[in-house]
């Protein structure tokens, strides 16, 4: 979950923690099924050149309206 006063905005290194954390998760599981990165913000996932990461997005107004 992230929370920010705007859409938050994901940079190189976070992007590329998200996907050591996907390749870890793999190694210590041996899932073999596809993962889904889902953010769960307060006003989305801003565009960018890092929003390729993101496959799925919940927002507060999706929650609670």
């Amino acid at each position: 979950m992230k929370f920010s006063v705007g859409p938050y905005e994901l940079k190189d290194a976070y992007e590329k923690k998200l996907r050591q954390r996907v390749t870890i998760f793999r190694e210590a599981t041996k899932c073999t099924k596809a993962l889904v990165n889902t953010f769960v913000t307060t006003f989305g996932v801003a565009d960018g050149m890092h929003k390729s990461i993101v496959n799925s997005e919940v927002t507060l107004d999706e929650l609670f309206h």
